[in-house]
């Protein structure tokens, strides 16, 4: 409630109902002089933001202590004290991507070639070929399991194992050098084929001229990508719920949603937890930490188990069953929208 003056008018300054207390019973709307100050801007942000802050971490310690409460809470009406779950999922996505992406592959941007645990870049290309026949040859020896290369075949070598090449099949090189393979019947594709060749040679050539490492851009494209994924798992996740317990009425499609809501928000927050756990054990190599990584994965299962018997009420013979149906169609769902977005993020590039 603010503390600002009440109005002597009893007429609603948003929807002009008449007023009989301090707030509109029509929209709600507080009957307060709209004056206001900057001070009382400042604290009623600062009361928004601690309002918020005990709410969300009252909902995450009941989210994790009591697996499946929130979801039965809100089916049955009492949502008031707890933060609405699809806030709850936007605030907890964003937090959780926010960590996924500063943590995302890093292009470091040289010309650096690396073969056979020797790098060498662009200028060094130059010096090599400039080297005497026997130096060259004993050079190219060792890159080539010990048989000598010509220094036609060290520069299409070298043009292969660039930083920027996707692929080392010569194929790649160029559209150019493709279409007379397949012209003179050296390479037989469809018409399928043929365009995604078509598509690698041209990202084989970006990736170059650019001085881009592919596999960092492709890895940054799926990391991007992964909030898409998992939005469009989400209402296919809820779904399956539904379909599994079509015969309990009482529970409808958007009562499954909130359920996968609330199961995915425990998710990204163990994922996070694992995520650090992983941290530790690279700079520490603390053994123990393993253990702590199994536990974290084991719970994330134990949580489900527990979650859906409480939420959906039947025995533990049914619901193991049931969650084995529905971890078995969440993987399916995932190799699925895991190809298409391969598909899409491809043809992007």
């Amino acid at each position: 409630m603010s503390h600002l003056k009440q109005r002597k008018e009893t007429n609603c300054l948003n929807c002009n109902a008449e007023v009989t207390g301090r707030y509109c019973s029509v929209c709600g709307q507080e009957n307060i002089e709209p004056h206001e100050t900057a001070w009382h801007l400042i604290t009623h942000f600062f009361n928004d933001i601690t309002h918020f802050d005990s709410k969300f971490f009252t909902t995450l310690k009941i989210l994790f202590t009591q697996p499946g409460f929130l979801a039965e809470e809100y089916r049955i009406g009492r949502r008031n004290s707890y933060l609405n779950p699809v806030r709850l999922y936007v605030f907890s996505s964003f937090f959780f991507f926010l960590v996924i992406f500063a943590t995302e592959f890093k292009n470091d941007g040289n010309d650096i070639i690396r073969v056979k645990d020797k790098t060498f870049n662009d200028k060094s290309v130059d010096e090599i070929s400039k080297m005497d026949s026997v130096q060259f040859k004993n050079f190219t020896a060792f890159l080539n399991n010990g048989k000598p290369m010509t220094r036609q075949q060290f520069k299409e070598y070298a043009d292969t194992t660039e930083l920027g090449a996707l692929f080392r099949d010569k194929q790649y090189r160029s559209r150019t050098y493709y279409d007379s393979l397949r012209k003179s019947g050296k390479v037989k594709d469809s018409w399928i084929e043929r365009k995604v060749k078509y598509k690698l040679i041209a990202l084989n050539k970006k990736y170059k001229e650019n001085n881009i490492n592919p596999i960092k851009d492709i890895g940054n494209k799926f990391v991007h990508s992964f909030p898409q994924m998992l939005f469009v798992s989400l209402p296919l996740f809820a779904f399956f719920l539904q379909l599994i317990y079509k015969k309990h009425k009482k529970f409808t499609y958007v009562n499954h949603g909130i359920f996968t809501i609330y199961f995915y928000v425990f998710c990204f927050m163990m994922i996070l937890l694992l995520m650090l756990s992983g941290y530790l054990k690279d700079k520490t190599n603390w053994g123990w930490i393993d253990f702590i990584l199994f536990c974290l994965w084991i719970g994330i299962f134990v949580y489900e188990y527990k979650a859906m018997r409480k939420f959906y009420g039947q025995s533990r013979g049914k619901t193991l069953l049931k969650m084995f149906l529905l971890n078995s169609w969440l993987l399916f769902i995932t190799i699925v929208l895991f190809v298409v977005f391969s598909i899409f993020i491809f043809f992007k590039l």
